[in-house]
């Protein structure tokens, strides 16, 4: 494995990352650091295609799902906002190379994996509904056929990575059966072909109290172009691909966060106990 790979350079970088985006007073700058963050873990280290594009940081093949999870554990210790993108971008481009035709696959798979920030399509997942949170066979969401083309109508409730240039999501095709077995698997782009934006808002993003870095939103779709990404009547099975990447993501990452904690309390508290100790001492020789 090449060098940089090593978990001393995963450190120094995103340490180097946060560094250089602090004005010369020490107050942070939050974009440039997500930006700097974004070309640590898309750019220098590939996270994202690890499962999925050979060659990255000098590996001859993809890696196995260990060792892309071993590094999702030490950059997730410095910043865990991160860790949703990269993991639906790797669960987006799983479900396409699974289950997308030669045409979907020819043209988002390369952009879902690619280390070339410039060439990067960050992918997202937009499932939940009002209707249908865990009760997925619920959603109201549905896909109309026009033109050729698959347009969608809805609103999801909870979409990860809001802001992401290419979503797969469900949807219900008009006179499909109920429940769960009725939903298909669409692949949803930003944009149109002619640059446009596709037709879907942003209503507003979740006020949260947790990764507030990673920004979760709430679509409106309005006759949204979108393309079926396998059986149509598989599509919840299919998505479960994604979902169940996501589940061992978020074990992955939440073991990452208490590492963290503990290891600033190893740190930190000591740190701590020293000045209690030296206040106490003060305010006795005030005393006296």
């Amino acid at each position: 494995m090449n060098a940089r790979a090593s978990p001393t350079s995963m450190v120094r970088c995103c340490i180097s990352a946060i560094a250089s985006a602090t004005t010369g007073n020490g107050s942070s700058i939050i974009r440039p650091i997500a930006s700097l963050l974004q070309r640590a873990a898309y750019g220098e280290f590939g996270i994202h295609a690890m499962s999925h594009r050979k060659g990255i940081l000098g590996w001859a093949d993809t890696y196995p799902a260990v060792a892309k999870h071993a590094f999702t554990f030490l950059f997730n210790q410095a910043e865990f906002g991160l860790g949703c993108p990269i993991n639906v971008t790797d669960g987006a481009a799983r479900l396409l190379s699974r289950f997308g035709d030669g045409a979907l696959k020819a043209k988002y798979l390369d952009g879902l994996t690619q280390t070339d920030m410039s060439k990067l399509t960050q992918g997202g997942q937009f499932m939940t509904e009002k209707e249908g949170g865990s009760d997925v066979g619920k959603l109201t969401t549905r896909a109309v056929q026009d033109d050729g083309h698959w347009r969608l109508y809805g609103e999801k409730w909870f979409c990860s990575n809001a802001d992401a240039k290419m979503v797969m999501l469900l949807a219900r095709p008009e006179g499909a059966v109920g429940g769960t077995q009725g939903v298909g698997l669409y692949l949803m782009p930003r944009e149109l072909d002619d640059g446009s934006p596709n037709h879907y808002r942003i209503v507003r993003l979740k006020d949260k109290l947790g990764t507030r870095s990673m920004a979760s939103g709430e679509i409106k779709l309005e006759g949204a172009i979108a393309y079926a990404v396998g059986r149509l009547d598989r599509g919840f099975v299919q998505m479960a691909e994604m979902v169940n990447w996501s589940r061992l993501s978020n074990g992955v990452k939440s073991a990452a966060l208490m590492r963290r904690a503990h290891h600033d309390m190893r740190i930190r508290l000591p740190t701590a106990w020293c000045l209690a100790a030296a206040l106490s001492i003060c305010r006795w020789r005030a005393g006296s």
